[in-house]
């Protein structure tokens, strides 16, 4: 069996002729390179998944975060759009809510036309 081995082995190889006579095998190669895409998009799947956890805890973590000089600020602003206020006596500078700014702004339009 070996000599048989050895017969079929130097048939395949022509050493005169510079190259291997037998082909390649096709097959091995598809199914070697199939299997290396699929591993490969599976990786990069498994990957992207895992960044978006991590991104969105990330943001989850950053939105529970408590701002205090932000929170004051946004207080501060709330105030002063829904807020009756004396800003200046003398001059006559008086704070309205915006919703009634707006209000006596479109009336004043009105009566123009």
């Amino acid at each position: 069996m070996s000599e048989d081995h050895s017969e079929a082995a130097a048939e395949e190889i022509d050493v005169s002729a510079g190259y291997e006579k037998r082909d390649i095998n096709v097959q091995r190669i598809v199914i070697a390179t199939v299997v290396t895409l699929a591993l490969v998009i599976g990786s990069i799947l498994c990957l992207d998944t895992y960044f978006i956890q991590v991104r969105e805890q990330m943001f989850h973590e950053a939105a529970q975060y408590e701002n205090e000089p932000l929170n004051k600020l946004r207080e501060r602003e709330a105030a002063q759009l829904t807020n009756y206020a004396v800003i200046d006596k003398e001059k006559g500078v008086y704070q309205i809510p915006i919703e009634r700014a707006m209000e006596i702004i479109a009336r004043e339009n009105d009566n123009v036309k």
